[in-house]
């Protein structure tokens, strides 16, 4: 019976600490603060006067009293420091700026944009599910026989493959050649198909390797062999037990993962034109909107922070020995 996850404080119970998540939310402050350094200064080093490149974007030559307008009017005469205290105020307020090509408030074109995101990273990890689960139990219940060598094979070039590439292969053999499935239709199933598929296949073979890996450790375990002896059935040995174990180093890489699915999406969404955060960023840099560059750093280390936070507290239901705050019982 799974162990309620707030509950209890006392050494060694293999429960959530409340110092836990004290010590964590202190992380988490630091973590974001750091990100957001990095997010500021890095768009300091970025070659080119900002304000003459966002003018010569219109494709007109503007006189240097218009860039020198445009440069009080965006606050950049004034010192890096200043400007960093200026923006980390806004951000704190939920105030990520105003993009420079629309005009309109950062968190509106995140926010417009989120839906499509999440709609692809679920089906992603949906793919990715769907495909490592069954073949990572699989080739562990059944090692050195076919399927082992298919559900290998299959990790390996999952492995191998980049995101840009695969894409552009399923893109042509299924849109171009086949025209089954098209190359660019949001908001439609057989729009996703691709998309989900390209940004998952790669997900999928680390999922198979790592369950694969861990359920052969947990079918090697004493507990196993000993419930085993008693006459457990094996079904509910495998699904209570076994994989229950196993689960865990594939939840740790869960959390991971969401972070390449945020940078993956990138790639995957400008080669379907899907219409989400990742192509959007793509054009922020092409445009040096920098005020957008920013709001999708802070964001993706936002959601991928949040998530290993959650990942952490799992881990209580997974493995009751694992207390959060020190390592596993005695």
């Amino acid at each position: 019976m799974p162990l309620p996850l707030f509950q209890g404080s006392k050494e060694g119970d293999g429960l959530v600490p409340v110092n836990f998540f004290i010590h964590r939310g202190i992380s988490f402050i630091i973590l974001l603060f750091g990100i957001s350094l990095v997010a500021f200064g890095l768009m300091s080093l970025v070659p080119g006067d900002t304000p003459e490149m966002i003018l010569a974007s219109t494709g007109v030559e503007a006189p240097p009293e218009a860039v020198e307008a445009l440069r009080q009017q965006l606050q950049l005469h004034e010192p890096a420091y200043i400007q960093y205290g200026r923006w980390l105020t806004r951000v704190v307020q939920l105030d990520l700026g105003i993009s420079y090509r629309t005009g309109l408030p950062v968190v509106y074109e995140l926010s417009h944009r989120l839906a499509a995101t999440v709609e692809l990273t679920l089906a992603s990890l949906g793919f990715a599910i769907l495909f490592a689960g069954p073949l990572g139990i699989l080739t562990a219940l059944y090692p050195r026989t076919w399927l082992d060598f298919f559900g290998r094979m299959a990790v390996l070039a999952g492995s191998s493959i980049p995101n840009f590439w695969l894409g552009l292969i399923l893109a042509y053999l299924f849109s171009v050649r086949l025209q089954w499935l098209p190359i660019a239709s949001a908001g439609r199933l057989e729009g996703l198909i691709l998309p989900a598929a390209t940004l998952g296949f790669g997900m999928a073979a680390a999922y198979t390797r790592l369950l694969r890996g861990s359920m052969l450790d947990a079918l090697s375990q004493g507990f196993i062999r000993v419930a085993r002896a008693k006459g457990l059935k094996e079904r509910w040995l495998l699904g209570r037990h076994a994989l229950r174990y196993a689960l865990l180093p594939v939840l740790t890489w869960f959390g991971i993962s969401i972070g390449h699915l945020l940078g993956g999406s990138v790639v995957v969404e400008t080669i379907f034109s899907w219409p989400g955060l990742g192509r959007f960023a793509v054009e922020s840099i092409q445009g040096r909107d920098y005020p957008v560059i920013q709001g999708y750093v802070l964001f993706s280390a936002l959601v991928v922070v949040t998530i290993n936070l959650a990942v952490d507290c799992l881990y209580s239901y997974l493995d009751p020995r694992i207390r959060l705050g020190g390592g596993l019982k005695e």
